[in-house]
């Protein structure tokens, strides 16, 4: 049988960072894990490998600036793995009112508390997904600006698009017999 937790650790966990290159972490891919995680083992599980993460960076020699950005979307990351233990542990406190609740026959009350779990659920998976998307929005964004902001000197860049017309149009190399049709109506 597998766990979630074996399922985290299935996972690979790999960031790149030469000695002389840059620091690549994927602060979205670590919060689809978080989310993932249903246990608090899986969550601590994970917790352990955002530091050896953070151990790997530290020693990449990379820019110190690409380092310490990658060692803050981690304590990020942390933070949100921290909050989502104490959820996990209130909604398991409150199933557990909830089954002596059911058990000491108080159906009314049992009812609402398991109504209530749901919503708490429901909420935190929702806010988790939208954590999900704001980092991975975050990292598309710095990907934007880090990719050909800037050319070396003396390097033009044309933005123009050469105009499609038939005659500048070949089909030559591509093995594809050109012929006319003509569609009358």
């Amino acid at each position: 049988m597998i766990t979630s937790v074996d399922k985290v650790n299935m996972l690979k966990f790999e960031t790149s960072s030469k000695k002389t290159g840059m620091v690549t972490f994927s602060a979205a891919r670590y919060m689809t894990m978080l989310s993932a995680a249903e246990k608090k083992g899986s969550v601590s599980t994970l917790k352990r490998n955002l530091d050896r993460e953070a151990q790997k960076i530290k020693n990449s020699g990379a820019d110190s600036a690409q380092i310490n950005r990658a060692l803050q979307k981690i304590k990020y990351i942390k933070r949100k793995a921290d909050e989502k233990i104490v959820l996990l542990n209130r909604e398991e406190r409150k199933k557990a009112a909830s089954k002596r609740a059911e058990d000491m026959g108080k159906k009314e009350e049992a009812k609402k508390l398991k109504k209530r779990v749901h919503a708490e659920k429901y909420f935190r998976k929702s806010n988790e997904h939208g954590n999900i998307l704001r980092t991975a929005l975050t990292e598309k964004d710095e990907l934007n600006k880090n990719d050909y902001s800037t050319f070396p000197a003396g390097c033009e860049v044309s933005t123009q698009q050469p105009e499609l017309t038939p005659e500048n149009i070949s089909f030559e190399g591509a093995g594809i017999s050109t012929s006319s049709i003509d569609i009358k109506a």
